[in-house]
């Protein structure tokens, strides 16, 4: 039996896209007649009582959550999400914590494990892919929050009850605000420790950025006096 957290939530996503469908009077015919037909399911279940109401709600329900698990097919300014949809896909593509490269691709041989120099190249190479990932990561993220709207947080918030889509897992990570205070704990923590591993993964970049850092330094000086003794 769904809760009534959960039908509260319903309803106001319902509303949310009722509203979000008919703000432009020139929008599609289908977009705006589903926006109407749920507005009428949404009017009728408040209405009505008893065994009735029970039976109405669980079909205005339905319709809603049938239209939201479509919403990939809206047309275009019509999609909840759709001006975050590059930047989604992009952060699940070069998440730091996926364990494949993203930049380059380890050839897994036996002359890479029996060669050491080559070994330790390859090291460093997966080093700078994850920088590179943290940084990407951090930056895109950032740019989610300064582009949300309002109306894209109540998309987030009203969407937290159902089973996260690829469209909004990621925005779920960076706009969700948890009112329960067990799971915004819980949250914290996860953070903490997200953070931990992100810094660890960047000191391992700085620590071999100095050390290139000193090699062109090097290069650059022997190169000068070569030229200037010319």
């Amino acid at each position: 039996m769904v809760s009534l957290e959960t039908q509260k939530s319903i309803i106001r996503l319902g509303e949310q896209i009722v509203k979000e469908l008919k703000l432009d009077s020139r929008g599609d015919t289908i977009s705006r007649w589903m926006a109407n037909y749920i507005a009428e399911q949404i009017t009728i279940a408040k209405k009505s009582t008893g065994t009735k109401k029970r039976n109405v709600e669980k079909k205005c329900f339905e319709t809603i959550l049938k239209f939201w698990e479509s919403r990939s097919h809206l047309p275009n300014r019509k999609r909840p999400f759709e001006k975050f949809e590059i930047i989604s896909e992009t952060l699940e593509k070069i998440s730091p914590d996926n364990i494949t490269p993203y930049y380059y691709t380890e050839n897994d041989n036996s002359k890479s494990k029996k060669n050491k120099k080559l070994k330790n190249l390859l090291e460093i190479a997966e080093i700078i892919d994850e920088a590179a990932r943290v940084w990407l990561e951090h930056i895109f993220s950032e740019a989610i929050k300064y582009a949300s709207t309002k109306e894209v947080k109540n998309y987030v918030k009203n969407a937290l009850h159902f089973k996260p889509n690829n469209d909004i897992t990621v925005l779920v990570k960076f706009l969700a605000e948890d009112e329960n205070n067990e799971k915004k704990n819980k949250a914290v923590q996860e953070e903490i420790e997200r953070l931990k591993f992100r810094l660890q993964q960047i000191e391992n970049f700085v620590a071999y950025s100095e050390v290139l850092k000193n090699y062109f330094e090097i290069e650059l000086e022997k190169l000068n006096k070569e030229f200037n003794n010319k």
